[in-house]
């Protein structure tokens, strides 16, 4: 899974386990084959572009996105 955002000073993301995902799974099952990984593709003034790809199991939330 791939989230694109922008991010301004003081903005923020979060990074959380889907409700569906048994609270048992193991951490390493999440990450033994998609480790979470953050890009910054542009940044222009106060704005930084980023992608972040991580497992489907995972939930990237933003303010706006309702976290």
């Amino acid at each position: 899974m791939m989230f694109l955002c922008t991010r301004k000073p003081g903005q923020g993301m979060l990074i959380t386990l889907d409700e569906t995902l048994p609270w048992r799974t193991p951490v390493g099952l999440l990450f033994a084959d998609t480790p979470i990984k953050i890009m910054v593709h542009q940044v222009i003034n106060e704005d930084v572009r980023l992608s972040i790809r991580a497992h489907p199991s995972l939930r990237i939330l933003s303010k706006e996105l309702g976290y």
